[in-house]
């Protein structure tokens, strides 16, 4: 999954791949590459569907690569999933991410569409260990805040204005 997207759909021809419905022209929507019938294709599902759906986990074992970053999921690692397909019965794509890698994206989803990410209600949170339920919030909440509007002192900002309250 080297092509994770968010972005607003060129036509009115794509559909949401959990739930078949058309995303309109213009409408946000999340796509990411998968295997189906033996190629690699890109599937796409509405934002709603996309952070509705995913799943939290530690990895037991350290034989897989993270889909987004291709980066090595060592044991005891955090890892989301991201999955998509389900709408003509099939059975739903799993993509396993490493949750430090993935949280700029899903923020980016979140922020773009307009929908929050509450973290306590993804699947598998209440199951991780407390300190691990810690750090997700803390990835998931401080990676959504930080493309908005951030307030700083006017000491760090480094501005004409500030240099001279600094000397005043």
């Amino acid at each position: 999954m080297a092509n994770a997207t968010f972005e607003l759909a060129k036509t009115d021809r794509s559909k949401c791949a959990f739930s078949g419905e058309t995303i309109s022209k213009g409408s946000p929507r999340v796509g990411f590459e998968i295997w189906r019938v033996g190629r690699r294709c890109m599937t796409y599902q509405t934002p709603g569907a996309f952070l509705s759906r995913l799943a939290l986990s530690v990895a037991e074992d350290g034989r897989s690569k993270c889909k987004l970053s291709g980066d090595s999921i060592t044991k005891g690692a955090l890892c989301v999933a991201f999955t998509t397909g389900g709408a003509k019965g099939e059975t739903p794509t799993k993509q396993s991410c490493l949750l430090s890698k993935a949280a700029p994206f899903i923020a980016e989803v979140a922020k773009g569409s307009g929908k929050s990410v509450k973290v306590d209600k993804l699947v598998g949170f209440k199951a991780l260990p407390s300190t691990n339920q810690k750090a997700v919030a803390q990835l998931l909440t401080v990676k959504a805040s930080k493309g908005g509007s951030v307030k700083r002192p006017l000491a760090a900002i480094d501005h004409p204005i500030s240099k001279k309250a600094r000397r005043a």
